[in-house]
């Protein structure tokens, strides 16, 4: 998750592969590094250098128009300090491209412009290249005086340094200034140490391109191998992700299924509890008639009692009680024991 280091391991990775002359690799590296570079967004991130190192990836692929266009996108970001290393790199890279595109007067122009930063930051490798191929283009120009002082001035950091492919181009300048200026026997003597260090170069470069073969061979086999485990990754997750899915539509069917259902019984529960309602409505409104009858009969049986009762009291009251029913009886009785 250290978006900083993953960057930095980018630009590494890429400077790797441009050394292994895979530059189709070292592309995809230094464009990812780039991307991060400007999501980070912050001023002192290295953006200049990694225009640079696509530009110089391009310049050695071969494919001189699309190395200009990140080169001087370089060179423009890195003018905001014309002191600058990055800058006097920009610089230099443009006027190789230049030289490439066989437009060596605009090569010149930025050449011009990269000696003196380089001289005042004291980068004797930047010197020497610029001196090689300022010289180069002097010989081009046939000022051929300027192109040995400059090609000299080259040859002495290069051999300082050790900078062997140097000298090989080195040394075929000088020739060829030699021999514009008449210098015959110096030009053939420079010629001769060009074709020996020539030829040891392309001997220790066959080992080297051995190597290189072996070397993206092993690459691309991990490539192959890496996009198998990829695909495999990549199918897993989809079976995975079908399952899921698989899983998904079974829960929402099954849930569908229990609403359904739900929604039926809740149905039949209302129908239910409307038709017990309606019932309950019926005995209740049965019950009030029944209760309103019962009332109208014990009404009606109270007036009927009610009569009774004072019918009941008239002939009470009409008719004697039976002590004087029985009174008068016995009075009677006595009376005719008496006449008799």
């Amino acid at each position: 998750g250290n978006m900083e280091l993953y960057s930095k391991s980018l630009n590494v990775l890429g400077l790797i592969y441009k050394s292994q002359k895979n530059y189709r690799l070292a592309i995809n590296a230094f464009k990812e590094n780039l991307s991060i570079e400007q999501t980070l967004g912050d001023e002192k991130r290295d953006v200049v250098g990694v225009y640079s190192n696509l530009g110089l990836t391009y310049y050695e692929a071969k494919i001189f128009d699309t190395a200009l266009i990140y080169q001087l996108t370089a060179l423009k970001m890195a003018g905001k300090d014309k002191r600058s290393i990055q800058f006097a790199i920009a610089n230099l890279n443009i006027a190789l491209t230049y030289d490439e595109l066989k437009k060596y007067d605009l090569a010149l122009k930025h050449y011009n412009v990269t000696l003196p930063i380089f001289k005042e930051l004291g980068d004797e490798y930047g010197l020497s290249l610029v001196y090689m191929n300022t010289g180069a283009n002097d010989n081009i120009f046939k000022n051929y005086k300027s192109a040995k002082q400059n090609l000299s001035r080259s040859l002495d950091i290069s051999l300082k340094l050790g900078l062997i492919d140097n000298l090989d181009l080195v040394y075929g300048g000088l020739a060829s200034a030699e021999e514009g200026l008449g210098n015959y026997k110096a030009a053939y003597t420079y010629l001769s140490k060009s074709k020996k260090l020539h030829d040891s170069i392309f001997n220790s470069e066959n080992s080297k391109q051995f190597g290189d073969l072996k070397t993206n061979f092993e690459v691309e086999k991990k490539e192959a191998e890496l996009k198998l485990k990829s695909d495999a990754e990549k199918q897993k997750i989809t079976l995975v992700a079908n399952e899921e899915k698989k899983q998904q539509k079974i829960i929402i069917f099954s849930c569908i299924v229990v609403l359904v259902i739900v929604c039926v019984f809740s149905i039949f529960l209302y129908r239910r509890f409307k038709l017990t309602q309606k019932q309950n409505f019926i005995i209740e409104a049965k019950e009030k008639e029944t209760h309103a009858q019962k009332e109208t009969i014990e009404e009606k049986q109270k007036e009927i009692l009610d009569s009774i009762h004072y019918a009941k009291r008239i002939q009470q009251a009409l008719m004697p009680n039976e002590h004087f029913i029985k009174k008068t009886f016995d009075r009677l009785k006595n009376k005719e024991n008496w006449q008799g």
